[in-house]
């Protein structure tokens, strides 16, 4: 048994997601593996600064947050990793001299928030109604000392993993990684295994998105 009771190795915390969580965004959302949760707040499109303009499509600027403290080198990484994921799915060209603001505010952390904050700032866009190619997905994996390959390591078990993989893809085509970031040591195999179980999960996570969607469509 792992150790936050789950029996599978290949299985997800219970999943959560809610839209529309800061009336004063113009798009919000909560998304959350477990205890780890992320809060993602969209300002925008909005008036941007002249040193930040471009001409020929908006500015994404993205802030993160931790659950305590200030920010620190590894939200600096979740920042630039969260902008280039984001700058491929939005349709910034359709909104020239303007800014998009991302910000995320990680509200629980066992593990993952990186794969959360990917979620959360997805469907918080989602929210706010800016034009995207595409939503993403995002889990993380990490083999033990063992080899033996885990979902969505809690902090315990990524403490002694000997590798960690963050995987991303988009709902326009599951077999197309939208990002990856890998650290540690690992074989061929064991990314391909990881990137395998990845799909899988994206899969799921995309499924779980339309479903919560529905329901927040759903005639009360």
């Amino acid at each position: 048994m792992r150790s936050n009771g789950r029996t599978d190795e290949h299985q997800l915390r219970p999943l959560s997601a809610s839209f529309g969580v800061l009336s004063r965004a113009d798009g919000s959302s909560r998304f959350g593996f477990g205890t780890t949760e992320v809060l993602a707040s969209v300002f925008g499109p909005k008036e941007v600064r002249i040193r930040d303009e471009k001409i020929d499509s908006a500015t994404l600027q993205i802030s993160v947050r931790p659950l305590n403290g200030l920010s620190g080198p590894l939200h600096r990484l979740a920042e630039r990793q969260l902008r280039d994921l984001i700058e491929a799915a939005v349709l910034a060209s359709i909104h020239p001299r303007s800014a998009i603001q991302v910000t995320i505010q990680v509200t629980g952390d066992d593990g993952c928030f990186m794969s959360a904050a990917v979620n959360a700032a997805s469907l918080a866009l989602l929210d706010a109604g800016v034009a995207q190619r595409h939503l993403l997905a995002s889990v993380t994996l990490a083999f033990d000392p063992n080899g033996t390959l885990l979902l969505d390591p809690s902090l315990k078990e990524l403490e002694t993993a000997k590798s960690v993989h963050t995987f991303t893809f988009s709902n326009s085509n599951d077999a197309v990684i939208a990002g990856v970031s890998s650290e540690g040591v690992y074989s061929q195999d064991e990314y391909k295994q990881a990137c395998t179980v990845a799909q899988q999960a994206c899969a799921t996570i995309h499924s779980f998105y339309r479903k919560t969607m529905e329901q927040k469509l759903a005639p009360q």
